[in-house]
């Protein structure tokens, strides 16, 4: 597309989604890297999954094995249970945590999964900021995510779906000061032809015009779908929250025609692996593609935040496409009377930890902010956060007290 291929140079206008930025801040330094022996041992785990020997495929070993020989493994060496998901101190630990869940997620053959993070700062909750800060946010996050040597080493067959044009024009140029607006100046996340800077592949979502913008309707069939090349391994969905509905929408499009390569969707793959679902529907190499949500915001479709009655299409997501979906990283804090964070690191289970009142943000270590965060419920299962805010943290007030939290 011409529209992706030349953004408008820095300080270019851009639509009502970029207008007015109150707050910007500078594209983050990159990702601290692991320690040296952590390092090591993590990269070792991942790439006798398979997942960094070659292009994105099924593990040799696993697509060899026969149903009795994987049958008999299962037998003789039972599953160990997954270590709790660990509470981060920072936004460079959910990062590097964010990154080896989505390494061995890819690994696993699992081929459609989210990651979520708040985006403002590791402690916040949904208001916090603003949607533009937010939104500004979500972006230097989405480029530190994608430094892991699984997406910079193969740049070029990672594709980043962004909403809109101008969101593109943001990621790959930045913008310019300008206080009449209230726009702050943001460097670009994405540069084009930078030295040093991997060739990550950048699309849109929608293509907006008057008549979309007046009836909702597409009338001239552009599809977002149109802009994947065959050489796309990773399709990453950056942010889609200014336009849920039509974003949200695009995506799964993309993901049915590009991922599971049927065009009409077809029948869905439970669990979202395609490992043994081998190439259907003329699908071939598609049938092996990946894509990542990131920062989507789902969990206000699970929760019931859109109406069913006024969001349709939305609730059809809900319905259809998310239970297809891998959630392989998330944070989720709580506040009030009982300070709380929900995380979930793939493979482990779903953890929630208990924080001091008025302790701060709380850490992966225990310690954050001058608070402790005691790990008080763990499952397999995702609570609602109903569930989380009505049962389970009331339920935790013993434990938390025994373990020398301070709260309600």
């Amino acid at each position: 597309m011409h529209l992706l291929n030349k953004p408008p140079p820095p300080g270019a206008a851009t639509s009502g989604r970029r207008r007015f930025r109150e707050s910007a801040r500078p594209l983050a330094q990159p990702t601290p890297p692991l320690p040296a022996a952590a390092a090591a041992a993590a990269r070792r785990d991942v790439r006798a999954r398979g997942w960094l020997a070659g292009p994105l495929a099924p593990p040799a070993a696993a697509t060899a094995a026969s149903p009795d020989d994987r049958g008999q493994k299962r037998q003789s060496e039972p599953p160990s249970a997954p270590p709790a998901s660990a509470l981060p101190a920072s936004h460079d630990q959910a990062v590097r945590q964010a990154q080896l869940a989505a390494e061995r997620a890819l690994a696993d053959g699992l081929r459609l999964l989210e990651v979520e993070m708040p985006p403002v700062s590791i402690g916040a909750v949904a208001g916090d900021g603003d949607g533009q800060e937010e939104m500004n946010a979500s972006l230097r996050l989405l480029r530190r995510f994608l430094g892991a040597p699984t997406f910079r080493g193969r740049a070029s067959r990672v594709r980043v779906l962004f909403g809109d044009a101008s969101e593109v024009a943001v990621a790959a140029s930045g913008t310019t000061l300008d206080p009449a607006s209230g726009r702050a100046r943001a460097e670009p996340a994405f540069p084009r032809d930078a030295p040093g800077e991997p060739p990550f592949a950048l699309g849109c979502l929608t293509r907006p015009n008057v008549l979309w913008s007046l009836t909702g309707v597409n009338f001239d069939g552009w599809s977002a779908a149109s802009q994947v090349e065959s050489s796309d391994e990773v399709l990453v969905v950056a942010y889609p929250t200014f336009n849920a509905k039509e974003e949200l929408k695009a995506a799964r499009e993309v993901w049915e025609a590009c991922c599971l390569g049927r065009e009409d969707g077809g029948d869905k793959v439970a669990g979202a692996s395609l490992a043994a679902a081998g190439p259907a529907g003329g699908g071939g190499r598609g049938a092996r593609r990946a894509m990542i949500v990131f920062n989507g915001e789902l969990e206000k479709l699970r929760e019931g935040y859109y109406p069913p009655m006024f969001f349709r299409e939305l609730a059809t997501l809900n319905r259809e496409w998310l239970p297809q979906m891998e959630t392989v990283y998330s944070v989720r804090n709580f506040r009030g009377s009982r300070p709380a964070a929900l995380v979930r690191s793939y493979p482990g289970p779903w953890t929630l930890y208990r924080r001091e009142e008025g302790g701060g943000e709380g850490g992966g270590d225990g310690r954050g902010g001058g608070g402790a965060a005691v790990a008080v419920w763990s499952s397999a299962r995702r609570p609602s956060l109903k569930e989380v805010a009505l049962e389970l943290l009331p339920a935790s007030d013993a434990a938390f007290a025994e373990a020398g939290g301070r709260g309600r």
